[in-house]
């Protein structure tokens, strides 16, 4: 065993083998640090040594066995490619035991082949395991081997290849006239050479046609050639021939492209049917441009140096072509009107030969004059109470308001079934206010009775009275922890006080407690202030503990933070929940929770790498940060800390750390210490640090780096900025500080203050690493602003955001209000004083209303109520900024490593366990093995005593990663099915990252290239679709593997089944009591592929109580998921108040989703009027007929919808049915919709165009069944 803790078989590495079995198999337990420095030394070694040790290991194999008294045997084979029977070499050779219990880690081991493509594994225990070969670009099906006792098996396999692809790669997307631009095609075809062609085209082009991706991307989904030959100049049209390949036939090449003009260029290169694109950028000058409602300011700057551009002519499109609109000035800026067109503004600049285009999206924001808002005297409501409401009319003025004058209000009152209950005329006081009352029926369904008010053309928004079935409770429980945070191991406490809402303690209660824990997660707000996540609900269940309050009405509550089978350490900080049920004496039963935060040692440990993405030869620079436990920000030094340096090797089922050097720091009175890592391979690196705090606690962190295995390759972002304000509220005439800081200075940013306009802006030299902006704080910015930098140095466009939120304390009001008394008796009149003063203390007139209201009513529902951010919400960042060489996604991308860990095991139920008994002591323990879901967790638990006492409480967690991929995968397909399939990638890191992803499929044809880059905002969910052919019955398999370069990775595999052509036949019934279910199979039923599953279900309201939160808060991203998120948005109120449901967390978030998804849509709407799948695709029908379907709906429900503009819409939809030629080609269900779309919007005439849909047509078939033509 060399030093590096990886075992040596027969002169190879086992890259995946653990030294230790066992829970912790993934730890270090190396005999010495060993390092980069040992490492071709070692193979030389070994391959001296190779046979030796293949003799000595076959020798020893009997004694090793009797010696450990655990029965062992080897296995070995060669590896080879099924087309031509050569060996692979470097191929990873995976064995995973068979039979492992589902809540067991998955034992895996792996080697690597040799040169000849032969693997052996030494002393392995017998038993049956799957075997599994992942090389570049080959791997094979799982193989059931079976290791006996002595025996030496053998198991050669023939590995397929994977499917033939191309991929181009530059070094950049934008260059210097005075630069080679590099090329580098990867690939894996048959084919001896390739076509290469270099296609000028023309600028003037591009700007009138919309941008680059409407005027390029026809271009790469195009297989004709005449779209090529009509783009513009041909610069190149050669073949090239592929010259070096690998052991398995994949090569990488540098393409001749030359040196080029100014000017933008479509590379294309094919091979049979491969082909792989990307657009190339020669220009000398840039352009930013930031848009708002008013116009547009641009800024032109050099691509290189970053200093300002004069006397840039700019041109915008219109609807008769492209028109100059000016000049930059001498600071390289020019403020001009805002031309569109079809809610889009393209803009190019031209100086000298070089050119820059910005394309981007404009929406004018709705400005509302009228704003109403009325509330109710309590937060709920038995049915047959009397509901009281008043609410303020205002009309706008500037950024303040005025009184409304003279009128009346019109208020509607609807019930839950948005049935009209009463209308009501209630007069506007002269202070601009109004009052009523309205009765609930005893026998009224329960959910929200909408109160909507109209005066002067305006509404309210959300005006609820919530009518529910309670009991109000008698006594307040209060949870607290008993000191400000535990270390893991030590005895936590929490406090339970109990009291009733007149005053005295509740002496004598049980206290029933559950504790329950959820790791911490840490995240970055919008402020750039680290926040702790939430916890979301119980999580994993700890313990149970009873007691009884005392004389005061409390309850000392004690437990173990530590679990029976946790690891040595853990990786989060906890926060453990304490729930208790507490009942009195007299049987009353009430609840209340909190929480205990629980560290992982006495100090905080953190790893960053400064400089994350490395090419050998680089030094890493690996920062320590040793913190107090609770507040980052404070140092606590003097820590001893061992940071390892390896890496990662994945194997199906599993992966593990192999060490390569090992380091100990201290860290200094700041609490940091720097570990330097010299980088000697292609291999991206990860770090493991481990400290012990005084009593012993192993304390962790992890950080990674990506090491560019290719210079050629290496698009990298080595640029930085980060943008910091030194207060987080300000107020009126204050100076806010704003600190810029950047690795790449030199150039010139242009900072401004925005919100949905610029309201400040500012040209700063960045002469240094360090600037300081000073921004004058004015009341206008109230209650936030955006401060926005943004530049341009070395090629590179950096922008960063930081909220500046301003107070304006002279809108706040003070009321008071005093009893004359603190205690009265019940019949007694009480005397109540209110007081109104303005922020200075001075008294000013004000109408008040004074509700007094049971105290217990606000534990049955919270007080929504705030009138002022009603009246002064926080402002979005409306800005739009857009620069002249963004990436431009065509169908290429890079290929995902082989070696992501794949998520393959997936559950709609964690674990079930049925029969969990409490004992004496009313305690226990279940343990849940987490499946691969990336998913939320509800855990519901229903109990029952032997005396037919029962109860049933419910908790939640997440599971998560910091990049994650996800499947939307059919429940099934039948054979000839045509479906479109997608991955949606989230990046969960806090940095935007281009993400690698690699697609794969079994059982399926996928058309398009299998790999891609896609751009992934942190944060914001990216979709990618893939379009798929289904099959032979049987199962179909579908693989993605993410990763982002030099850190997170994640990869899925999913399966469903492919069924024969042919009909399921399905039965309901339903109904109170028992009954009888008879099935009559019938006579045709197809033999050896049918099933029969039997699902019965009480209601399907829990279902959805549970999916409305989430469907309306996930953050979707292509056009179908945009509305898959913002018609729920819109309809989800009515959907609570229909089923009496409590009301989803995000409910207050329903105006930003509304604007957010009208305005996404706006934006990713083809210029033409209609919707593809994503912004720049062409208009698709089905995706047209779905977004005019939701939008109308949305303006059925009240909301303004002209946003994204339907009118166009309509009008692409009529020609295109009116078009028989073009809508031939469309499905007729596609057809039919679109059509039915149009009945929606009022086209009356829209039936017309149904007599072109030929429904017993084969290409036709609705849905797998014939259906008759509509009369």
């Amino acid at each position: 065993m060399d030093g590096r803790g990886v075992v040596v078989v027969a002169g190879r590495e086992a890259a995946a083998v653990p030294l230790r079995r066992g829970r912790n198999r993934g730890r270090d337990h190396s005999s010495g640090p060993g390092g980069p420095s040992k490492q071709n030394g070692n193979r030389r070694v070994k391959k001296l040594l190779g046979p030796l040790l293949a003799a000595v290991f076959g020798g020893a194999l009997l004694t090793y066995g009797v010696g450990q008294e655990i029965p062992v045997g080897r296995l070995a084979g060669r590896v080879t490619m099924r087309e031509n029977g050569r060996p692979i070499p470097n191929a990873l050779v995976t064995l995973t035991l068979r039979g492992q219990k589902d809540d067991e880690r998955p034992q895996v081991k792996g080697v690597e082949t040799d040169e000849k493509g032969d693997y052996a594994f030494p002393a392995l225990a017998a038993g049956d395991y799957d075997l599994d070969v992942s090389a570049k670009e080959h791997n094979i099906e799982s193989v059931r081997v079976t290791v006996r006792e002595g025996k030496v098996e053998r198991r050669d396999v023939k590995a397929k290849p994977n499917d033939p692809y191309l991929n181009l790669y530059a070094s950049q997307k934008v260059f210097l006239p005075n630069e080679t631009p590099r090329v580098e095609l990867h690939g894996f075809v048959p084919q001896k050479d390739v076509r290469l062609r270099v296609i000028r085209v023309d600028e003037e082009r591009i700007a009138r046609n919309g941008g680059y991706a409407s005027a390029i991307g026809p271009l790469a989904r195009s297989d004709d050639a005449k779209p090529l030959a009509d783009a513009g100049e041909s610069v190149l049209d050669t073949k090239e021939a592929v010259k070096e390949r690998d052991a398995e036939g994949a090569f990488v090449t540098t393409l001749p492209v030359g040196t080029l003009k100014e000017g933008v260029y479509y590379v294309d290169v094919r091979a049979g049917e491969q082909k792989a694109n990307t657009v190339l950028l020669v220009s000398q000058l840039v352009l930013v441009a930031k848009t708002d409602a008013d116009g547009t300011l641009l800024y032109a700057t050099d691509l290189a140096s970053g200093k300002p551009m004069e006397g840039a002519e700019i041109s915008a499109r219109t609807g008769s072509g492209l028109r100059v609109v000016g000049r930059t000035r001498a600071d390289g800026t020019l403020e001009t009107e805002l031309v569109s067109f079809e809610n889009r503004h393209t803009v190019m600049a031209r100086k000298g030969a070089s050119v820059a285009i910005v394309d981007g999206y404009h929406s004018e924001s709705e400005a509302k004059d009228i704003w109403i808002s009325a509330y109710t005297e309590r937060p709920a409501y038995r049915p047959g109470d009397t509901v009281y409401f008043k609410g303020f009319v205002r009309r706008t003025d500037g950024d303040g308001y005025r009184l409304p004058g003279s009128g009346n209000v019109s208020v509607t009152i609807s019930d839950p079934d948005n049935n009209e209950l009463q209308k009501m005329s209630l007069p506007l006081s002269a202070h601009g206010s109004f009052n009523g009352s309205f009765t609930t029926s005893k026998e009224g369904k329960p959910g929200g009775y909408n109160i909507q008010c109209k005066a002067f053309g305006g509404e309210s928004q959300g005006a609820y009275a919530n009518v529910v079935a309670y009991r109000k409770p008698e006594f307040s429980i209060e949870v607290s922890p008993a000191k400000d945070h535990y270390a893991m191991g030590d005895k936590a406490a929490a406090n339970v006080e109990c009291k009733y809402y007149y005053g005295g303690p509740v002496v004598g209660a049980k206290v029933k407690a559950t504790v329950y824990r959820s790791p911490v997660f840490v995240y970055e707000d919008e402020d750039g202030e680290q926040q702790d996540g939430e916890s979301y609900g119980g999580g994993e269940y700890s313990e149970e503990i009873e007691a009884v309050t005392d004389a005061a009405g409390r309850a000392h509550i004690e437990f173990d933070t530590r679990a029976e089978n946790d690891p040595d350490f853990l990786t989060n900080d906890y926060q453990y929940t304490v729930y208790a049920a507490v009942t009195e004496d007299g049987g009353k039963y009430f609840d209340g929770e909190g929480d205990v935060r629980v560290t992982r040692g006495d100090f905080g440990l953190n790893l960053e790498v400064q400089n994350p993405i490395l090419v050998p030869g680089d030094t890493a620079e690996v920062l320590v940060t040793t913190t107090d436990p609770i507040d980052s920000k404070k140092p606590h030094g003097g820590q001893t800390v061992t940071v390892e340096s390896g890496r990662m090797a994945y194997a199906k089922g599993g992966s593990t750390f192999v060490p390569r050097g090992r380091f100990t720091v201290t860290t200094d009175d700041h609490g940091k210490a720097t570990v330097r890592v010299p980088v000697t391979g292609a291999e991206s690196l990860t770090f493991r640090a481990k400290a012990q705090d005084n009593a012993r606690r192993t304390i962790v962190a992890e950080a990674w780096a990506y090491v560019e295995g290719s210079p050629a390759m290496a698009d990298v972002e080595r640029g930085s900025l980060k943008l910091t304000l030194d207060k987080r509220n300000y107020t009126e005439g204050d100076e806010a500080r704003a600190l810029i800081e950047t690795d790449s200075p030199g150039g010139t940013a242009l900072v401004c203050v925005q919100t949905d306009r610029i309201l400040w802006k500012r040209l700063v030299p960045l002469d240094s690493g360090s600037t300081v902006v000073k921004v004058p704080v004015i009341k206008e910015y109230a209650p936030n602003v955006y401060v926005s930098v943004a530049f341009v140095k070395d090629k590179h466009f950096f922008q960063s955001d930081r909220r500046l939120r301003v107070s304006r304390e002279e809108r706040r009001l003070n009321v008071e209000v005093k009893p004359s008394k603190d205690t009265f008796r019940p019949g007694e009149t009480a005397t109540l004083t209110v007081r109104t003063t303005d922020a200075s203390g001075r008294p000013v007139p004000a109408e008040v209303s004074v509700g007094t209201v049971d105290r217990g009513i606000y534990d049955v529902a919270q007080d929504t109520t705030d009138l002022y951010a009603s009246l002064y919400p926080e402002r979005s960042n409306g800005v739009q900024t857009d620069y002249s060489f963004p990436e431009i996604y065509l169908d290429g991308g890079d290929k995902g490593s082989s070696k992501v860990p794949l998520r393959t095991e997936f559950r709609d139920t964690a674990a079930w366990t049925p029969s969990v008994w409490t004992g004496e002591a009313g305690k226990a323990t279940v343990e849940v093995p987490l499946p691969d879901n990336l998913t939320e967790w509800r855990v519901t638990a229903i109990g029952m005593t032997d005396a037919t006492q029962t109860g049933m409480t419910t908790a939640s967690f997440k599971a998560k990663k910091p990049l994650m991929v996800r499947l939307g995968l059919p429940q099934f397909l039948v054979e000839g099915d045509h479906q479109r399939l997608t991955a949606v990638v989230a990046n969960d890191t806090g940095k935007d990252a281009d993400v690698k992803l690699n697609l794969e499929v079994d059982g399926l044809k996928m058309e398009g290239q299998p790999e891609q880059t896609v751009r992934v905002p942190s944060g914001e969910p990216q979709t990618v679709e893939l379009n798929v052919d289904a099959l032979a019955a049987g199962q179909a398999m579908v693989t993605a593997r993410a990763e982002i370069e030099g850190g997170e990775s994640d990869g899925v595999q999913q399966s469903f089944p492919i069924i024969a052509h042919g009909r399921p036949v399905l039965e309901t019934r339903a109904g109170e009591g028992s009954a009888n279910f008879e099935l009559a199979l019938p006579a045709n039923l197809a033999p050896g592929i049918g099933e029969l599953k039997v699902t019965v279900s009480p209601t399907l309201a829990g279902d959805l109580t549970k999916a409305l939160d989430g469907l309306i808060d996930f953050p979707y991203g292509c056009v179908e998921q945009t509305m898959s998120r913002f018609l729920p948005a819109v309809l989800v109120e009515k959907t609570v108040r229909d089923l009496g449901l409590p009301k989803p967390k995000n409910l207050d978030k329903l105006p930003e989703i509304v604007r957010d998804s009208l305005a996404r849509l706006a934006r990713m709407k083809n210029g033409n009027g209609g919707w593809g799948w994503w912004e720049y695709d062409e208009a698709d029908p089905f995706m047209t007929a779905l977004v005019l379907d939701g939008l109308d709906r949305a303006k059925r429900a009240g909301y303004d919808v002209d946003v994204a503009g339907p009118e166009s819409a309509v009008r692409w939809a009529k020609e295109y049915l009116g078009d028989a030629k073009k809508s031939k080609k469309a499905k007729a269900r596609e057809r039919l919709y679109l059509a039915y779309a149009l009945l929606r919007w009022g086209e009356a005439d829209a039936a017309k165009y149904l007599d072109r849909v030929n429904l017993r047509d084969r290409r036709e078939k609705l849905y797998g069944e014939w259906v008759e033509r509509p009369t």
